[in-house]
């Protein structure tokens, strides 16, 4: 009989508490329960590596506020040594491990024929969560980052009472599926100034892929200001390809929508091109490909602006055009961005 594995990791920077909705049937909630039961210091590719998670096993709930007692100590999860990173971490795509600090595990949880390691890792001033699928052979299948589990800013504006902008989340799980419940907001002092609650639903397939099966948002609370830079819940739907795991190609439909619908607004344009950037760092060759059969996208038109006001270098989108295979995509692209370059320049 296979066995179901899954792992999760979540880490707070702040003290803030994370929260998680997830629809299940009876029979859904029963094999949850089985799972609970599962030996996961016995999982033989992590066994073979000698590592063992069991410590920081999640049935169905979880939370992160625990992971660090007390700030500068030590956090409360399973630390890779180079071995173990080396096995599970090499080919991970979309994140750089070389940089930062970390990653260590902080959770573990069973799915169908397949192993999810979530990880945390330092980066800068904040943190990155790496959810991470495995099958039961220990190759990996899919990755998702959720780049804003848990953080708080005070503003540095010279404000009578203190402004604090945050970013939460937390995490529950079922049998074939997990959400991510973000709470995103803004207090000054103890009051509120407004907040949003976003779901995100993901479902874990056979073979171990992932897909973000749907997003809820609810309602704004409260009154925003351009002032402190508030994303609007328009601005959140396009941040929200993020969440896309890298296996799943509707993300690039998606936005494709929201260029086309926000491109000609001026104060979601830069959302747009920030969001263009953020994939030519950690999915330039699934763009590309993308770009190179749908050659009406209004993605391409983000990205032109993006080399017209030099957020991305005309020679770095060169290079990566070039490392495409042969074939009509790559023909396509390098006669369509021939001329592109900064305004005032000869691409």
């Amino acid at each position: 009989m296979n066995r179901v594995f899954v792992l999760s990791l979540v880490v707070l920077v702040s003290a803030m508490t994370l929260a998680c909705k997830s629809t299940k049937s009876d029979s859904e909630n029963s094999a949850s329960e089985q799972q609970v039961a599962v030996n996961l210091s016995e999982v033989p590719f992590l066994k073979a590596i000698g590592l063992d998670v069991s410590k920081v096993a999640i049935e169905k709930d979880f939370s992160t506020a625990g992971v660090f007692e007390t700030e500068g100590a030590d956090p409360k999860g399973v630390m890779l040594n180079e071995k173990q990173r080396e096995a599970l971490l090499d080919d991970v795509p979309m994140v750089d491990f070389d940089e930062g600090g970390g990653p260590f595990i902080v959770g573990a949880k069973a799915f169908a024929d397949n192993v999810l390691l979530v990880y945390w890792h330092e980066m800068g001033d904040g943190h990155e969560i790496i959810l991470v699928s495995y099958n039961k052979d220990g190759k990996l299948k899919d990755v998702v980052t959720t780049p804003s589990w848990e953080y708080t800013m005070p503003w540095d504006g010279e404000e009578a009472v203190q402004t604090v902008c945050y970013d939460s989340c937390h995490a529950t799980f079922s049998a074939d599926s997990f959400v991510l419940h973000r709470t995103v907001g803004r207090d000054a002092g103890k009051n509120p100034v407004w907040s949003q609650k976003r779901d995100y639903t993901y479902t874990v397939n056979a073979d171990g892929t992932m897909r973000l099966a749907k997003v809820d948002a609810q309602p704004l609370k409260g009154t925003q200001s351009e002032k402190f830079g508030d994303h609007t819940p328009e601005a959140h739907t396009i941040y929200d390809v993020d969440y896309y795991p890298y296996s799943d190609q509707g993300l690039f439909e998606n936005f494709d929508k929201l260029a086309g619908k926000y491109f000609k607004n001026n104060k979601l344009k830069e959302d747009l091109m920030s969001m263009v950037v953020r994939m030519m760092y950690s999915r330039e060759e699934l763009l590309l490909q993308y770009l190179g059969t749908h050659r009406q996208s209004a993605i391409t038109e983000v990205l032109h602006q993006c080399i017209r006001e030099e957020w991305w270098q005309k020679s770095e989108l060169y290079e990566d055009i070039q490392e495409m295979p042969e074939g009509d995509s790559k023909k396509y692209l390098n006669e369509l961005t021939a001329q592109w370059g900064p305004d005032g320049a000869v691409g």
